[in-house]
């Protein structure tokens, strides 16, 4: 039964078209969605994809990180009271983030430059990309305080609801979050994600200014280097950033050899109506399978990857957003694969940095292991060096001491203990410089040590 839209967040059954846009088009197969082949992501599922696809291929971009960032776009021009049902806890956000994953020059300005062009008719494509800086900068993205008026009490206002975040690189957003003490951006852009409250309390009533939950969309384009991605991957995995984002490669290794020409603007405009408003509907396939996932978890069933604690609720946010993506408030089964399928390709990228950081990793602990060994066998050289030349500066006092001639005996028991272990090696020094004659005793085992003259 579908509920009425004005029943506030009963989760609702989606319909069940036989295809995106109500058409017969061709469902994923197992093959197309087999998490090691990212290739095989079902581009002509639909138009609007294959209108992406040849638009990335036109500008020598990839067609994931430009899908990635359309998806973001067009998401960010949704108003924030569309939401995903509270199927586990409460109701979700649709705020979306994308890691564009690549060396540096791989194409993810390209990327982006070409998903602006796609939608360039839409507000989304028309909308600029904010920078982000500080969490208190977030807040002032949305938030502002007024004057008042003798008819109007001043205070906070939400002045725009809507923003898209972009950040070429992540060292921008590693020096403002990991670099500064203190820093709030971090921890801001996690309750973003989620759609929670955004702000901070100080002890000035008037400076105060919070997001409430719920009113406002945010959605974030990350540029992202794996090489210089390590924070990402380590404290930071456990606060959960790195799980919230859908990554995408700015690589294309099936790029055509013959560049098709520019397809055309997408002719999407945002949904209008009730569509800013009230739950996503979900096919009950996937309210069931996000429901038993759940009760696995809340059993202790199962043992989650801290990188995979996000994962389903990433899912269902890529869901929603092919869904808008192609004119729609609510998911089909259609949706829910593509969604997989997508993330399939970002388990892929995230699985490859994640290696490429422990290799990184274990290089750099080889090169240090050997670094230490150097300082390690210079530092015995040293020290084996100044013992020589201490035991040496010993025996030769100890010989002076007894007129220049002595037994092995009483120069051994006259040296530290540090010294008595070289005492050998020094002798054998001494003799081969011809400072000292060593000669046997009268008696059996005896042996005597006798300075040359110039020692004397």
């Amino acid at each position: 039964m579908t509920a009425a839209y004005d029943d506030p967040w009963t989760v609702r059954s989606a319909p069940l078209p036989a295809g995106l846009y109500g058409q017969d088009y061709p469902q994923p197969t197992d093959d197309e969605l087999d998490p090691d082949a990212p290739a095989g992501f079902p581009w002509d599922a639909t138009p609007v994809l294959t209108q992406v696809r040849q638009a990335a291929q036109s500008r020598l971009a990839s067609p994931f990180a430009v899908l990635g960032c359309v998806l973001a776009r067009v998401v960010a021009d949704i108003g924030p009271g569309l939401q995903l049902p509270p199927i586990v806890g409460g109701r979700a956000s649709l705020n979306l983030f994308v890691a564009l994953s690549g060396r540096t020059s791989a194409g993810k300005g390209s990327a982006s430059g070409a998903a602006r062009d796609l939608l360039a008719s839409s507000t989304a494509g028309g909308r600029p990309a904010m920078q982000i800086g500080t969490g208190e900068g977030f807040v002032h993205a949305f938030m502002r305080r007024t004057k008042g008026t003798k008819e109007t009490p001043g205070g906070p206002e939400l002045y725009e609801a809507r923003r898209f975040f972009e950040v070429a690189e992540v060292d921008a957003l590693a020096a403002k979050g990991a670099g500064r003490q203190g820093s709030t951006i971090l921890s801001t852009l996690r309750q973003a994600w989620s759609g929670e409250d955004v702000g901070s309390t100080t002890a000035d009533p008037d400076r105060n200014l919070t997001v409430q939950a719920h009113t406002y969309r945010a959605c974030l384009i990350l540029g992202v280097q794996p090489g210089r991605a390590s924070w990402l991957f380590d404290g930071e995995a456990v606060g959960g950033t790195t799980g919230r984002l859908l990554w995408v490669p700015t690589n294309d290794p099936h790029a055509p050899d013959d560049t098709p020409d520019w397809p055309g603007r997408l002719p999407w405009r945002a949904p209008t109506g009730i569509v800013d408003r009230g739950p996503v509907g979900l096919p009950p396939a996937v309210v069931q399978h996000v429901r038993t996932e759940r009760l696995a978890r809340l059993r202790g069933q199962v043992d989650v990857d801290p990188l995979d604690g996000h994962r389903t609720l990433v899912a269902l946010k890529t869901a929603a957003a092919f869904a808008i993506l192609h004119g729609r408030r609510d998911v089909t089964p259609d949706d829910w694969h593509l969604a997989l399928a997508l993330l399939d390709v970002s388990d892929t990228v995230r699985g490859e940095i994640t290696s490429d950081l422990a290799a990184q990793a274990a290089a750099q602990s080889e090169q240090r292991g050997r670094a230490e060994g150097r300082r390690r066998l210079a530092s015995d050289e040293v020290v084996h060096t100044e013992l020589m030349r201490k035991t040496s500066a010993s025996v030769i006092r100890i010989l002076q001491r007894n007129d220049g001639t002595a037994g092995q005996a009483t120069v051994l028991k006259a040296l530290s203990t540090a010294q008595r272990d070289y005492l050998p090696e020094v002798l054998e020094a001494l003799s081969t410089a011809g400072r000292l004659d060593i000669t046997e005793g009268a008696r059996e085992g005896y042996v005597v040590l006798r300075l040359r003259e110039a020692d004397q």
